[in-house]
């Protein structure tokens, strides 16, 4: 178990510090809103009498994934074991005793005003954020929020775009970035009017002082004011959350402003958030006493809001709204489970209340007419009908019992509870927060695509697009696949992956064969053809093809690996560019492609296609959040975005992204976006019984009834915790 490091005292690499690397046992739990705890079995020891409190770090493979506290220990000397053991680094705030009251007040500003009296680097997220919410991460993000007019490039000295950074290169730097006559635009439109934004600014490395500022348009050119509202942050930090509260709400077009002090900075994301206000959990009047933890623990609880560790050095905390999904790490699965449970399920709930002086008691039905229509469509239940029975003696009114038997249906109908397991390579992940499960999704039935959303195609779906620029006779294709059904076609049948040129006029094609070959077709009717087996069925697999005028040697790839090689044909080929593009079909909407299909690019270049080597290093990343320059990538369909399920936005350097007609967005026909997320309740580290860690997954996608409907508003809530 060399991978695992447990260090007493210090960290990794603090000399002073005493380092463990033989372990019987080494177990890790964290939970959302815990502090986590931790127990190591090691060769018998004895020195830990004076240790007691003494900070410990948790590594794997040189990554530090927990850091807690010393608490306990057992010597076994049978076993000629000792058994060391704690919680995690917020156990300090379970050890003194706290109050809280707050009145008129939302719990969103209970949870700032707290956090902001302990020593933590709390970035707390604003709940509802229903009138705008986008994160902005490649080089087209970027140039949509800091430019101009959302479109050009920086016109600010000292500021550029590249390798998918803001990257500040001059100290004491103002982005308040105009046109060469002074003008700007609005940058970002609210869905409705707003007077509350919220901006997170993510740095590549702490920045000691930093000032964002926000200004509200009249229209996409007009002003209300021209002056800034703005805020400075003063701590060293990577994550800068500036929140603006402005005196009118009855505009909806903003534009920011950005200014650096003495550091160079590199901006990797930024978050821009406009929540519906009137949506925040108001406090009539609260007490909480308790420890700070309890406190803490009570406070999130009221405002449905979870917690976690972002950085352990930093002490760095996230705050956010339950439900809240988060970046998706990436991380490698070895494997997964999942299980369905219908025991609490009622779409049918009656309630009666406490007996009355005259010996009758209130009754009330409630039920749900469409759940019910589903479970008759599946022959479940009495003509659909699965009911529940509730008797509470604290009902005494027939408004009481009807609210009880709306609310608790409300509950009923959403208890399908299913829930999974995944296994991945160890790292720290923040439990509490929503992710990514695509393990369980009809994409990638067992993880392996990227980002938040893949589609599915079901052999009827398909997607059409066209684009102009990034010309180049070299060109590479990439396409993460998960290709399904091939097992039940002949050797000669196939899925036409892609086709491109002149619908009525010549085209080349990429074909996949029952076989798992893979054909690759010239505009002339020139065929070249792998051999079998070169494609699994219903494993996820990055397919590359490097192809073009200008390849004297074609060649096909999975997973970077090279598996064919062909000179042909690479002579007379309609350019991908400039004509139109089909994808999971043909051009006459045939063959259609059964399975997962995600992160599709297309780079063309007059210098070289991309190497075996850069592909292999890349196939299962999201070139979007990395420094990867994106200029010879055309086409760069990331799939993740599903706010509009007809169209694909292009994050490749193509013009006009978000737009099919004339631009280089996608048409989305009949495909089906997934997105199915799990709430992370539970992380376990069982590293003594392998490279592994478990991560427990609620993903029934249930709303918490009893906080939406009974505690919307905290009229009173006094708690001795």
């Amino acid at each position: 178990m060399t991978d695992y490091i447990l260090t007493l005292g210090g960290p990794i690499e603090d000399d002073e510090s005493d380092e463990f690397t033989r372990f019987e046992a080494l177990d890790v739990t964290e939970g959302k809103s815990s502090m986590g705890s931790w127990t190591a079995t090691i060769p018998l020891q004895h020195e830990f009498d004076t240790r007691i409190f003494e900070d410990v770090w948790i590594y794997y493979d040189d990554e530090l994934i927990f850091r807690g506290e010393l608490e306990e220990y057992e010597i076994d000397y049978e076993s000629t074991v000792t058994t060391i053991r704690g919680r995690g680094m917020l156990v300090e705030l379970d050890r003194r005793v706290s109050f809280a009251e707050y009145t008129e007040t939302t719990v969103y500003d209970a949870l700032v005003d707290y956090w902001d009296t302990l020593d933590y680097d709390a970035l707390i997220l604003p709940p509802n954020r229903e009138l705008y919410d986008n994160t902005f991460i490649s080089e087209r993000d970027h140039r949509s929020l800091w430019t101009f007019d959302g479109t050009s490039f920086i016109n600010t000295e000292g500021v550029t775009i590249e390798r998918n950074r803001l990257v500040f290169n001059q100290t004491n730097t103002l982005l308040d970035d105009t046109d060469d006559d002074g003008d700007q635009a609005s940058t970002f439109v609210t869905d409705e009017p707003t007077d509350w934004v919220a901006m997170l600014v993510v740095t590549e490395e702490p920045v000691s002082w930093l000032r964002a500022g926000l200004k509200q348009m009249e229209n996409t050119w007009d002003y209300v004011d021209e002056e800034w509202q703005t805020i400075e942050h003063e701590r060293p930090q990577r994550h800068h959350l500036f929140r603006f509260e402005f005196d009118s709400d009855g505009y909806e077009h903003y534009r920011p402003m950005l200014e650096n002090g003495d550091d160079l900075i590199e901006i990797t994301r930024s978050e821009v958030m406009a929540p519906a206000t009137d949506g925040f959990v108001h406090i009539d009047e609260a007490v909480v006493e308790g420890t700070t933890f309890e406190v803490l623990q009570e406070l999130h609880e009221i405002g449905s809001y979870n917690f976690a560790i972002r950085d352990y050095d930093q002490k760095a905390v996230d705050v956010f709204p339950v439900g809240t999904t988060n970046i998706e790490p990436r991380w490698r699965i070895v494997s997964s489970t999942r299980s369905k449970d219908l025991t609490d399920y009622a779409n049918r709930v009656t309630v009666t209340g406490a007996r009355l002086d005259d010996g009758s008691s209130y009754t009330t039905t409630a039920e749900h007419e469409d759940e019910i229509s589903l479970m008759q469509e599946r022959g479940v239940g009495d003509d659909g009908v699965i009911e529940t029975y509730v008797k509470s003696t604290d009902l005494a009114t027939e408004a009481e019992v009807e609210d009880q038997a709306n609310r608790l249906l409300e509950e009923a109908i959403t208890e399908r509870d299913e829930s999974g397991s995944l296994e991945i390579v160890p790292q720290m992940v923040m439990p509490g927060y929503s992710y990514n499960v695509s393990a369980w999704g009809d994409s990638f039935p067992y993880g392996g695509q990227i980002g938040s959303n893949s589609l599915y195609l079901d052999g009827g779906a398909g997607i059409e697009f066209s684009y102009s620029g990034t010309q180049g006779d070299q060109w590479t294709f990439e396409y993460l696949i998960h290709p399904q059904r091939l097992d039940r076609m002949a050797d000669d049948e196939y899925y036409m992956l892609h086709e491109w040129g002149n619908p009525s006029g010549t085209t080349c094609k990429i074909r996949l064969y029952g076989d798992g070959s893979v054909e690759l077709e010239g505009d002339i009717g020139d065929t070249a053809r792998t051999p079998p087996n070169i494609v699994r069925n219903d494993h996820h697999q990055r397919l590359s093809i490097t192809w073009g005028p200008g390849v004297s040697t074609s060649t096909v790839l999975i997973n970077g690996q090279p598996r064919w090689e062909s000179g042909d044909p690479n002579q007379i080929l309609e350019d991908p560019y400039g004509g139109m593009n089909w994808l999971g079909i043909d051009s006459d909407g045939e063959h259609g492609y059964v399975g997962g299909l995600d992160d599709v690019r297309i780079w063309t270049s007059y210098d070289s296609v991309k190497s075996s080597d850069w592909i292999l290093e890349h196939a299962y990343v999201d070139l979007a959040g990395t420094a990867e320059n994106l200029e010879e990538c055309g086409i760069y369909y990331r799939f993740n975005d599903d706010s509009d399920p007809n169209m694909a936005v292009n994050y490749g350097s193509a013009n006009a992204p978000t737009e099919t007609d004339g631009g280089s967005a996608a048409e989305l026909i009949d495909v089906e976006y997934q997105d199915a997320v799990g709430q992370l309740d539970e992380v376990q580290y069982s590293l003594g019984t392998g490279d592994a860690m478990s991560l427990d997954f609620d993903i029934s996608g249930r709303i918490d009834t009893e906080f939406v409907l009974a505690k919307r508003d905290v009229r009173r809530n006094r708690r001795a915790l």
